[in-house]
């Protein structure tokens, strides 16, 4: 299982202090020789919620990607394609866990077809951003929305008990 897995070189960090991160973003200089729009970038939720919140007046964060420099100089792209199917930016996808892997692994019929089964136990993302050095090293940078064990007990999907 662990061999058909790709390490990612990369790592999202959150920044707390979105309003601080935001003037940061504006200024023109240079620092540590890394350009204005290499440092924190923001990331606006993608949803409204109702009501208001004490701390901050909306779901947007602040984030940083290591190592910068390899980030940065990628090509960024709307979709990719993997096997066969095309994921664009703003699509929902069912992400395979090491529960979810083992099971597929174990019930896979003898002929493989190359599609992925959505799983009950599969987490749940959104693709907010697509770069790629070339075509097979294509990264997205998700936000996580749910796993299953998440989600209040009894909870329907389309008739169908989480």
């Amino acid at each position: 299982m662990e061999e058909s897995r790709a390490e990612c070189p990369f790592r999202v960090t959150l920044v707390p202090d979105l309003p601080h991160a935001k003037r940061q973003k504006h200024k023109k200089q240079k620092q540590n020789g890394l350009k204005d729009d290499m440092r924190v970038q923001t990331q606006v939720c993608p949803f409204v919620p109702r009501g208001s919140f004490k701390t901050n007046k909306t779901l947007d964060v602040g984030y940083t990607v290591e190592p910068k420099e390899q980030w940065f100089n990628m090509t960024r792209y709307n979709s990719f394609i993997l096997n066969n199917f095309k994921y664009y930016i703003g699509d929902f996808v069912s992400v395979a866990n090491d529960a979810t892997v083992k099971l597929q692994e174990a019930t896979m019929n003898k002929e493989v077809t190359g599609q992925f089964q959505k799983g009950k136990d599969d987490w749940v993302a959104r693709i907010l951003e697509i770069r790629a050095v070339d075509m097979h090293h294509v990264y997205a940078r998700i936000n996580w929305m749910y796993s299953p064990d998440e989600l209040p007990k009894g909870t329907l999907d389309s008739n169908r008990l989480v």
